[in-house]
């Protein structure tokens, strides 16, 4: 089958691989939609701390936000989820360790990120392998192109979420790209008036498409009181930044990633 693969810092080829067996507990998916995340342009570039951290090398293949359908189940599957639509989870825990049995593999010690971290292949590719665990079954309103969003609108969401908005508060989104703009979506549900900073002039005007009460560039920004700040950027100068505007009290969430210590 075809696949994308990083070769090294902005080095990359789509190669013919072998493809993937479902092995015991796994499935394999055809891919039909992946994204391409901030995570992803760090390892294209080499910047990513797991680079350099010894968690991931060169050669690798990316693709974390992803939607297909399964194709093959292995041994202990349930058959039924042949044919089925789904998602899956990025994060990849043990399921032994006392986080993964508290339900946080996410920070599992020992855990596996698809096209990031144990050299787990991606789903830039014809097909990906994964455990049936991980499955999500998409619905049937959601478009494969949504069923590829729903990982980092799932980031997303947990950032509302801990950002504890209630009808009527006031919330500041840094940084509008996907994950910006989707946490955005979510406080705007929620009945939050929502604001948006960023800083170039296309995603500014994209984000004034979404319907928030103000988007705005940094020196725009109008001194108003804050119930929370969500810090989706890669500013590295925006997490203090973050502290300065939300109100005593309040929350500041912490969701974007600088390549520089922040």
């Amino acid at each position: 089958m075809r696949a994308f693969v990083l070769t090294g810092p902005g080095r990359s080829e789509v190669q013919d691989v072998a493809p993937p067996v479902a092995g015991p507990d796994q499935v394999v998916v055809d891919v039909e939609r992946v994204g391409v995340c901030g995570t992803d342009v760090e390892f294209f570039t080499g910047e990513m701390q797991y680079l350099h951290d010894g968690h991931a090398r060169f050669p690798m293949r990316l693709g974390h936000e992803w939607s297909g359908t399964v194709s093959a189940v292995g041994y202990g599957v349930d058959a039924r989820w042949l044919g089925r639509r789904v998602t899956g989870d990025t994060m990849l825990g043990c399921r032994a360790c006392r986080r993964c049995l508290s339900g946080n593999q996410h920070v599992c010690e020992h855990r596996f990120e698809v096209g990031i971290r144990g050299g787990f292949a991606g789903a830039l590719a014809e097909q990906l392998a994964v455990p049936v665990t991980s499955l999500h079954e998409l619905p049937l309103g959601v478009d494969e192109v949504l069923g590829a969003l729903v990982e980092p609108g799932g980031s997303a969401l947990r950032s509302v979420q801990r950002a504890a908005l209630k009808t009527g508060d006031r919330a500041l989104v840094l940084g509008p790209g996907t994950i910006g703009l989707l946490a955005g979506l979510f406080a705007k549900a929620q009945g939050a008036e929502v604001h948006v900073m960023g800083k170039t002039q296309r995603s500014l005007n994209f984000a004034r498409t979404l319907g928030f009460h103000g988007v705005w560039a940094a020196d725009e920004l109008p001194a108003l009181p804050f119930d929370a700040v969500i810090d989706a950027s890669n500013a590295p100068t925006l997490p203090a930044k973050a502290l300065e505007l939300v109100e005593p009290a309040k929350w500041v969430v912490y969701v974007g990633l600088a390549a520089a210590p922040a």
